[in-house]
């Protein structure tokens, strides 16, 4: 409302001037409430309201012109600083304060008493600069590397992050919960078919079918999935499945999240033992959902507009550090600053982040104040991000149109020190403005970025400052991340709201475990095309838990490496039929042979064509006297 206050035709309509004119009224009456009068003819408060007064008065006659509108912002920013300082009872009955329209409520505030963090009463004060004269020294990362573990079989990566202590008290809790609904009708699960359960649930995000059922129907029968068990057992592990004992809820239970609470906990604990590297980002993704659940948001601007919120810390490559799901009000975090939702919730995701190693943490503009900014500089976490005019307080850069007059590039440089910590802000002009803030970078080193230009109709080189350059080279992991759960999301519907935030984190866990299975292959010097796909990679996992291991039997050992070195060497001579996954190959359980007509044995080396084939592993072997395989 700020912005298009005196923005309009140089005639306007009688309702518009007195609308306008009863906010000009009523910002007056404020502003002069919070400048009180003082000894002196030069005091500050009456030189204020002299201000103001020529302002609205240039404002009233001419309308909105450049020039006055220049004026209009100096004077609007100290008195939208002080407004905010105006206690409910300081305000009249009839004054309406419409300035609040304009403040997000979540926004971390810099008024007096609004937290407990030193000085922040006090108003930063911003100065124009020249890009040569702010030149922010970038502090030097001090952690560790992250050591990549060895490369491991997929099904390996899976079970760090899905262990088999959860998987047991997900199989308890099930059976229990099962006996509570009906304790003539036992579940009787186990941990082998729980694996069994979530490998399909794996196999039908990379076949999709309209139902679930129809993986089971004569006409579509899908061999991967109905091979595993039937229909109805699937079904009821689906109604009875449960993570935690209703019979110990509280009362009135404060944790909307119990049912799901331990899946949610041992995930997090084991995302944050993976070593975060220097670049960090917070973020928010949603979770599709629009069944009925209080736990559901709605965002018009995202493209999944319905669902669960979940804010994350992600590093550059997508592998998240901690996560924390919106469940309502964001309290302030122990022995930090109350910096109100967007900042609390940004100090709550760093708590696993270890101080003093100068980790470089970016942020979207809902996240960016300067208050959360110098808390975190004075805890050694530096930091970049896209920041909202009105969090800038006294920030006055060139108007949107001025900017665009100068042409694609131009930008604006703004400095300030607040509690104590240096801070830039740079306004740049591509296609629109955007604002950024930063404590260790702002515009030199200048790059030039390649924009497609309709004039033209080629492509244009636009100067970009640094700070834009950092924040959308480190700044997208969140999206990656958001990117590869949507290729493969498990598609199973139901009523129950918790199922959705089930599958989410298994399909989370997978997509985890594939970026490890990258980061360590690519430690290894292994080319990507010569890495397992997000779909191979996931695929390798539902058979893995489909088979391996899920017959009873005594296990004989894993055998000689040597027999994968024999097939690697087969596999480069040419085509070859498709092999069970190692994992599956070794187990030594279930391999039973079964008679079929003639094919080629699969053993590398071997050139028989046996009518024998292992049940398990769907491959020919010689099974004779002298070739016992």
């Amino acid at each position: 409302m700020q912005a298009d206050l005196f923005q309009g035709k140089q005639s306007p309509s009688d309702f518009d001037y007195m609308r306008r004119r009863q906010l000009v009224a009523t910002r007056q009456r404020h502003f002069i409430r919070s400048c009180p009068s003082t000894d002196g003819a030069d005091s500050r408060g009456k030189k204020a309201q002299r201000q103001w007064k020529v302002c609205v008065n240039r404002a009233k006659a001419a309308g909105m012109t450049q020039a006055v509108l220049s004026e209009y912002n100096m004077v609007r920013s100290d008195f939208d600083g002080r407004a905010r300082d105006l206690s409910p009872s300081d305000k009249g009955e009839g004054d309406s304060d419409d300035s609040t329209n304009d403040v997000d409520p979540d926004e971390p505030s810099t008024s007096k008493g609004a937290g407990t963090s030193k000085g922040a009463g006090r108003r930063p004060t911003w100065r124009n600069r020249d890009a040569a004269d702010i030149q922010p020294k970038r502090p030097e990362f001090a952690g560790a590397p992250a050591h990549p573990s060895d490369s491991k079989e997929p099904i390996a990566y899976f079970r760090e992050l899905i262990d088999q202590d959860l998987l047991v008290h997900i199989v308890e809790e099930s059976n229990l919960y099962a006996l509570q609904e009906d304790i003539n009708k036992p579940l009787n699960l186990t941990t082998a078919e729980l694996e069994q359960f979530i490998a399909i649930l794996f196999q039908m995000n990379i076949v999709k079918m309209p139902q679930a059922r129809m993986y089971w129907s004569k006409e579509c029968r899908y061999a991967l999935v109905a091979d595993i068990m039937p229909v109805n057992r699937f079904e009821e592990i689906k109604r009875l499945l449960h993570l935690n004992d209703n019979s110990k809820m509280p009362p009135q239970c404060q944790d909307k999240l119990y049912k799901v609470r331990p899946l949610l906990d041992n995930l997090a604990s084991m995302f944050r033992n993976i070593v975060a590297g220097e670049m960090l980002a917070a973020d928010e993704q949603v979770i599709p959902f629009k069944g009925k659940s209080s736990l559901k948001t709605y965002n018009p601007k995202k493209p999944k507009k319905w669902g669960y919120k979940v804010y994350v810390l992600c590093g550059a490559d997508g592998l998240i550090a901690n996560f924390e799901f919106y469940t309502g009000k964001i309290e302030p975090v122990d022995g930090q600053p109350d910096l109100k939702a967007s900042g609390n919730i940004v100090l709550r995701l760093l708590e696993s982040v270890p101080r003093g190693l100068w980790h470089k943490l970016f942020t979207v503009n809902w996240f960016t104040s300067p208050v959360l900014y110098a808390t975190l500089h004075k805890q050694q976490i530096a930091c970049v991000g896209t920041v909202r005019a009105n969090r800038l307080l006294g920030c006055v850069f060139p108007t949107d149109k001025a900017l665009k007059a100068q042409g694609r590039g131009a930008f604006a440089l703004m400095s300030t020190t607040f509690e104590g910590v240096d801070l830039s802000a740079v306004k740049w002009h591509d296609n629109k403005c955007v604002s950024l803030l930063s404590t260790y970078c702002a515009i030199e080193p200048m790059d030039t970025a390649e924009r497609w230009d309709k004039t033209e109709k080629d492509k244009v080189a636009v100067p970009r400052p640094h700070i834009v350059a950092t924040y959308n080279k480190f700044m997208g992991g969140a999206d990656l991340l958001d990117s590869l759960l949507a290729l493969y999301r498990i598609p199973v519907r139901s009523k129950k709201y918790y199922h959705r935030i089930i599958w989410h984190f298994l399909d989370t866990a997978v997509v985890q475990a594939w970026l490890l299975y990258r980061r360590n292959m690519a430690a290894d010097g292994i080319a990507k095309k010569l890495q397992m796909t997000l779909l191979q990679f996931k695929a390798s996992i539902s058979r893995c838990l489909a088979k391996e291991g899920k017959v009873n039997g005594v296990k004989r050992g894993r055998p000689s490496c040597s027999m994968d070195i024999q097939i690697a060497a087969e596999a480069k001579r040419g085509p070859m039929a498709a092999l069970p996954d190692t994992a599956i190959r070794t187990d030594a359980l279930g391999h039973w042979p079964v008679f079929m007509n003639k094919g080629r044995c699969n053993r590398p080396g071997c050139k028989g064509t046996p009518k024998v084939k292992c049940e398990k592993c769907n491959t020919y072997l010689c099974f004779t006297t002298s070739s016992n395989l």
